[in-house]
């Protein structure tokens, strides 16, 4: 048995799979294609400063702050989508991209994979959000605070979690340069 059934960007998948242990098991599975998320990360007056977008997510009917991310396209790298959202939602030209991760979204049920990058030190471009998109600006917060706000619950974003964090460490090993 499958039951399948397609929306805008998304396929979810029921069928009976057996598992390792030879145990049959009804699986639901959302197929969605690996994607990219982008931390901006500026210096400015000796402090690191990360760039986030404010977005409506109609899936949870709220407002989110979170790291400009997207599908990678049919062909497209990884950089290459990171690239392109980067610009796209955040008005931002990104120069160096650094990996800082990656994994499974929601393997309980997802095939989507996230790249992880930071870009630094982007230049100003044109924000050009697809016609589904809802992004009211961006919002410039150094990183000290976007930490306390992942700790306090000003940003909700799991993949914006993960960046900001991520940017700290790599802030604080030395592995972005103070030249920058």
């Amino acid at each position: 048995m499958k039951i399948e059934c397609r929306g805008r960007r998304v396929k979810f998948e029921a069928s009976v799979e057996a598992l390792p242990n030879g145990r049959k098991i009804l699986v639901d599975r959302v197929v969605f294609p690996d994607s990219v998320a982008i931390l901006p990360l500026i210096k400015k007056d000796g402090k690191w400063h990360v760039v986030l977008v404010r977005q409506f997510r109609p899936s949870i009917s709220k407002w989110t702050l979170e790291a400009p991310a997207g599908a990678i396209g049919e062909g497209e790298s990884p950089e290459d989508a990171a690239i392109r959202e980067l610009e796209e939602e955040a008005g931002l030209r990104a120069y160096h991209l650094s990996r800082v991760g990656g994994g499974h979204v929601s393997p309980g049920y997802s095939t989507e994979y996230l790249h992880l990058y930071l870009a630094i030190a982007p230049s100003e471009g044109e924000a050009r959000p697809e016609d589904y998109e809802v992004i009211e600006g961006k919002a410039e917060i150094e990183l000290d605070e976007a930490v306390k706000m992942v700790y306090n619950g000003g940003i909700e974003d799991i993949k914006t979690i993960a960046l900001i964090l991520a940017a700290k460490v790599w802030v604080e090993k030395g592995v972005i340069g103070s030249s920058v």
